[in-house]
């Protein structure tokens, strides 16, 4: 079966304000068949250092297929869209809440975003 992995530029349990400078990152595993379950999930935290390249390899290596952080630099993003890894960017919230409403296919609504950000599908509800 496949597996997805996304990663969480966090602090605690809440997303970290800016993903170029965070050293925290919480990947979760799963597998893509199976519905939303905590309990069925692997999870596990890493350490980033290093420069943009080094970081990305790092991603990169663990098979992380997202990222879903608060600020990004340009550069950054540019660098891991080019390998192939997908970013939400300039989120901000509980990531339990966020990962949820990701895997059971809910859009995120504004206030999981920051301040001044509008979520990219303008036809978004909120619930």
């Amino acid at each position: 079966m496949a597996r997805k992995r996304i990663g969480f530029s966090i602090v605690g349990d809440a997303i970290a304000p800016v993903f170029d400078v965070s050293r925290n990152l919480r990947v979760y595993e799963m597998e893509n068949s199976r519905p939303f379950d905590f309990a069925a999930m692997s999870r596990y935290d890493v350490c980033l250092d290093g420069n943009y390249f080094e970081r990305a390899a790092i991603l990169k290596g663990l098979g992380v297929q997202l990222i879903v952080c608060g600020a990004i630099s340009k550069e950054f993003e540019a660098i891991l869209t080019a390998i192939g890894i997908n970013i939400i960017p300039f989120v901000s919230g509980n990531i339990h809440e966020i990962l949820w409403r990701i895997v059971s296919g809910h859009r995120l609504v504004k206030r999981f975003f920051m301040p001044g950000i509008k979520p990219k599908n303008k036809k978004e509800k909120r619930r």
